[in-house]
């Protein structure tokens, strides 16, 4: 009889005779073929189940100890011989519990690991020592001490069961053997199994160098199933992706410190999906120190996971694993607060972190500002998934100016290129600077498309086209102004540039000759306004003259008549002539 909730020690030897005698009984000889022994330690004592083979010719449950009490101090000893070279070494698999006393250490594993010391049929004994010990955990050298075992394929049959059986033969079986037929995957979805079925799928894990995924979806699983088949998996160096998704009780503080045991400098895991596994902030304050020493790229924490605690902190904003290129939080309670931590992540992982999933995040137009500003500066991020959220156009608004800022020539091309899909509906304009993003060859170019746009009208004829945004660089920088002018807005635009510049020092336009030409037109305009002005000057003095003229022709005319008049004054009347 298993019993849950236990510290296991797990012994696999292909042949091996055992027997337990009471505490007061004389020993006597061997009474089975042991198969599998599984020995477990309690608060009050241990109790031990062995799946043996009695003759050999069929496997069943043969519980030869249950529920015996001991002392802390008493040894439980299994001795037996090998008749082959098939038993290389002992397994050992450990399950840590919640006790303190008493715990069970390896106290001595003695096993040939040459073939020819088996043939001699050298006895090999497995001994487990219960002793007082203040420490909860064992040590690690002691805690895991996995060897190669094998086991008959009618043997596992029998321990997985009927329910089970075409999986293991379809899936396990070639898992055990190590099957280097090209199938890297291991699929056991929905597969509910015993914590000894798990232990021994740890086994065949940690046995085989080809499986790459190992798919373990809704399989129920429990803290015990996790910590048993993780114990395998650590021997495991050919794994990459584990998906746990669907597993709801392993996502509290006890099942996430096996798995972080797991992760904790793993340097081959790519994938951890943990979506639906009740994940909680106690849980995922345990795992996020583990994944940031590891080598995983694609975490999957969404779907419904409760990540902040009553306080409303969480430890999501401490996530910063080296090489995270995708994070997925979809369903998730982010929220307004939530987003502040997904920032921090955003600035943390800004050179390699490529998607974010935040759908039905309960994300509003404050939250999505905290994630637009973790954009500046950022040229990894490509998709910002926001469906279904509480976003209005003001929110969307944040997005578009961090993805293209309009307020200078030098924040437009500091502004976000590689943004290309934020998954939901959205304005014209973030829609347009985000096909910008799409569909230019590299961030470098869609900037200079964006501040082509932006600041020169792109290549629109009719477009307003203004120098002042350039006019005050320094001017060795105008050619590659020019070339970028001529390239990304039209020659057109560059030819207004040309002609309509006043920069001699950058053109040499106009030439010398043109200067000169200019500057003699100017002298014979000055000089044709100043022979208007003579010419006029002239016909005033003329008139002048003549007026003069007829002044000086008035002023003889009017002294002739004086003068008459005079001369009749002083003659005397004609009367008084006679």
């Amino acid at each position: 009889m298993i019993v849950p909730s236990v510290q296991f020690l797990f012994a696999a030897a292909e042949v091996v005779s055992c027997y337990v005698p009471p505490p007061t009984e004389t020993p006597k000889q061997p009474t089975c073929h042991l198969q599998t022994f599984l020995f477990g330690v309690t608060g009050n004592g241990f109790t031990a189940d062995c799946h043996c083979d009695v003759s050999r010719s069929g496997s069943r449950e043969f519980p030869f100890l249950t529920d015996t009490t001991t002392t802390s101090n008493e040894r439980l000893t299994v001795q037996g011989s090998a008749t082959n070279n098939s038993v290389s070494q002992a397994t050992a698999f450990s399950e840590h519990a919640n006790i303190k006393t008493p715990s069970v250490t390896l106290s001595s594993i003695k096993s040939s690991k040459s073939g020819s010391d088996m043939d001699n049929n050298e006895d090999n004994e497995f001994m487990w020592e219960s002793e007082d010990e203040d420490d909860e955990f064992l040590d690690e050298e002691e805690r895991l001490r996995i060897a190669d075992a094998e086991f008959s394929d009618e043997e596992d049959e029998a321990l997985f069961g009927q329910d089970n059986r075409e999986v293991y033969f379809s899936e396990l079986r070639r898992v055990k053997h190590n099957d280097t037929s090209g199938h890297v995957y291991l699929h056991l979805e929905y597969i509910e199994m015993s914590t000894s079925a798990w232990a021994r799928v740890g086994l065949f894990l940690g046995n085989t160098a080809h499986l790459v995924v190992l798919n373990m979806r809704s399989c129920e699983l429990k803290v015990e199933d996790l910590r048993v088949l993780m114990d395998g998996l650590r021997r495991n160096n050919s794994l990459r992706k584990i998906f746990l998704t669907d597993n709801g009780g392993i996502g509290g503080a006890e099942g996430m410190a096996v798995v972080a045991s797991y992760v904790d400098g793993n340097n081959q895991l790519d994938l951890l999906d943990l979506m639906t596994t009740d994940l909680d902030e106690e849980g995922l304050s345990l795992i996020v120190p583990a994944l940031n020493k590891s080598s995983i790229q694609h975490l999957i924490l969404g779907d419904y996971q409760n990540i902040f605690n009553s306080e409303g902190n969480s430890s999501l904003g401490q996530l910063n694993p080296p090489e995270l290129s995708l994070l997925v939080l979809d369903g998730s309670n982010v929220g307004r607060e939530g987003c502040l931590e997904v920032a921090k992540v955003l600035k943390n992982r800004k050179q390699t972190l490529e998607q974010v999933n935040l759908s039905f995040c309960k994300i509003d137009d404050e939250g999505i500002q905290s994630l637009a500003e973790a954009l500046k500066g950022n040229d990894v991020l490509e998709e910002l998934l926001l469906y279904d959220n509480y976003i209005s156009s003001i929110g969307w608004d944040h997005i578009v100016e961090a993805v293209c800022n309009t307020s200078s020539i030098e924040a437009t091309y500091l502004s976000n290129h590689t943004l290309y899909s934020v998954g939901s509906d959205h304005s014209a304009n973030l829609t347009r600077v985000l096909d910008i993003n799409s569909t230019s060859a590299s961030p470098t170019v869609a900037g200079r498309k964006k501040v082509a746009i932006v600041h020169f009208g792109g290549d629109d004829e009719k477009a307003q086209f203004n120098l002042d945004s350039i006019i005050d660089l320094d001017i060795r920088l105008m050619p590659k102004v020019l070339a970028w002018v001529g390239s990304e807005c039209g020659f057109f635009k560059l030819h207004h540039v040309v002609r309509n510049w006043n920069n001699p020092q950058l053109f040499g336009y106009p030439s010398p000759d043109r200067v000169r030409i200019a500057e003699l037109k100017k002298e014979a305009y000055n000089m044709q306004v100043d022979n208007d002005r003579l010419r006029g000057e002239n016909k005033l003095v003329r008139d002048l003259k003549n007026r003069n003229l007829e002044l000086e022709d008035e002023n003889v005319a009017l002294k002739a008549r004086i003068q008459s008049m005079e001369g009749d004054a002083c003659r005397p009347p004609k009367s008084q002539r006679e």
